[in-house]
């Protein structure tokens, strides 16, 4: 009977990319992808965050379409109200320590073949955690790695999958298949 390999080459936590970041690395090739451990604490903050949006996110918002995307089991809303974005770019990679929010918040992106909807982890408050704790895993967040983690809190359909894990980027990815689309004029469009 053959001996495990060394933990290093078994794709620990320390390498391991989740699902979806997996099918995202091209997609946010602009990224610093995944490095060596961060301590707690290190690195330098996000220049945008919920408290630090940037400076040109609430004109953006007034001029665009609002979606709210609904899910498509019961049409509970399941984001609050988004316009697209682009990813905010980290000062640092994530690791141990955290990552700021790849998306600021009231902003989502299409995935290139429009399969999934990146968002920022605070604007899905239509969904709760996946009732199967085989699904929620993860240390200090949810890692993503065990398929879908949050359902709709109206009907319990599976609609996204959240990584916020200490060592994994921190978004939601909606699997645009569970939602449906719903667009108006925000408060400066019309």
């Amino acid at each position: 009977m053959g001996r495990a390999p060394p933990l290093e080459t078994r794709g620990d936590r320390k390498g391991h990319r989740g699902p979806v970041e997996r099918n995202l690395i091209t997609y946010f090739a602009h990224r610093t992808p995944h490095t060596a451990h961060r301590p707690p604490g290190g690195g330098a903050p996000s220049p945008r965050s919920p408290e630090n949006p940037g400076s040109g996110d609430s004109e953006v918002r007034e001029n665009a379409l609002m979606t709210v995307f609904r899910c498509a089991n019961c049409r509970q809303p399941v984001t609050g109200d988004v316009v697209p974005g682009e990813p905010a770019r980290s000062e640092g990679p994530p690791g141990y320590g955290g990552a700021p929010p790849l998306m600021a918040r009231g902003t989502f992106k299409a995935h290139l073949d429009g399969s999934l909807l990146i968002l920022h982890p605070d604007d899905v408050p239509g969904t709760a955690r996946h009732p199967d704790p085989l699904r929620v895993s993860g240390c200090c967040g949810l890692d993503g790695r065990d398929g879908p983690n949050l359902v709709c809190a109206g009907c319990g359909a599976e609609v996204a999958t959240e990584e916020s894990d200490c060592w994994t980027d921190n978004f939601v990815a909606v699997t645009a298949a569970a939602v449906t689309e719903e667009r108006e004029a925000g408060a400066g469009g019309g």
